[in-house]
């Protein structure tokens, strides 16, 4: 119940971000509380906000949510049935309609939509902009478009490359080239050898001896791994030649 509660905790800060739009939420929803007139809007409005509150945070409805509907690692999407946009619109309307001349509306509104421009977060402009001006034409991140370009370079006539990888490149490297074989997909369900391969994969300090063998094993010929002195010595010395270094990624093959 501890967990589901510091779970959820955590996912609200995901959602809320680095943007200040829950301070002009709180602002608009301590505003409908305080409110006299309009007594059923209110009613409505900050019930159904209250409620949201109370299912979310609390533990036993949080991990009976995350266990059988969405999941815990997106419980923050709970936040799209809060009606935010809804409360905000509401409270500007009211707060620009209370002035009886037209100028003082405008100017009112003029305020409140600049408030909500710069409370915000561009989407489009700088690192961190959730869109992204895309590096190729089919929008796939570039490393994983080099890395299929470089694993196809240096495959022989005839040859199959089935790949190990990290996860978050899988779904890409099949999408640029699918005739790359990868022993497991993203989210794909595997046979009890392969699951041993991606939680060795998973590790920081992965056992690499036993990872190679276990490859070997599955018939793999090529590996990405982590950029890593360390690990590279290690993978090179149980046969895997590197043939290359893409962004964060070391590139191998077999040559045993």
């Amino acid at each position: 119940m501890i967990t589901a509660f510091q779970i959820a905790i955590e996912r609200a800060g995901w959602y809320i971000g680095s943007g200040w739009h829950y301070l002009l939420f709180a602002a608009a929803l301590l505003f409908l509380i305080l409110k006299r007139d309009d007594k059923e809007n209110r009613k409505w409005l900050v019930g159904y906000t209250l409620l949201f509150a109370a299912v979310y945070i609390c533990p036993l409805t949080a991990r009976i949510i995350m266990k059988y509907c969405i999941g815990g690692f997106v419980y923050w999407r709970m936040f799209w049935i809060l009606p935010t946009s809804v409360i905000l619109a509401y409270v500007a309307v009211s707060v620009c309609t209370a002035g009886k001349k037209k100028t003082v509306q405008a100017v009112c509104a003029s305020l409140l939509m600049a408030l909500i421009i710069v409370t915000g977060k561009n989407p489009y402009v700088g690192s961190q902009a959730i869109y992204q001006k895309a590096v190729n034409m089919q929008k796939l991140p570039a490393d994983a478009c080099q890395i299929s370009n470089l694993i196809a370079a240096t495959r022989t006539e005839g040859e199959t490359a089935l790949a190990v990888m990290p996860e978050d490149l899988v779904g890409y490297v099949r999408q640029y080239d699918a005739s790359i074989r990868l022993l497991y997909g993203r989210r794909s369900k595997s046979e009890k050898p392969v699951r041993k391969i991606r939680r060795q994969m998973r590790k920081e300090q992965p056992k690499i001896k036993k990872l190679i063998r276990r490859i070997r094993q599955q018939g793999v010929n090529y590996l990405v791994f982590l950029a890593d002195e360390q690990q590279d010595t290690k993978i090179q010395r149980n046969g895997f030649e590197k043939i290359g270094k893409v962004g964060g990624y070391s590139v191998y093959k077999d040559k045993w």
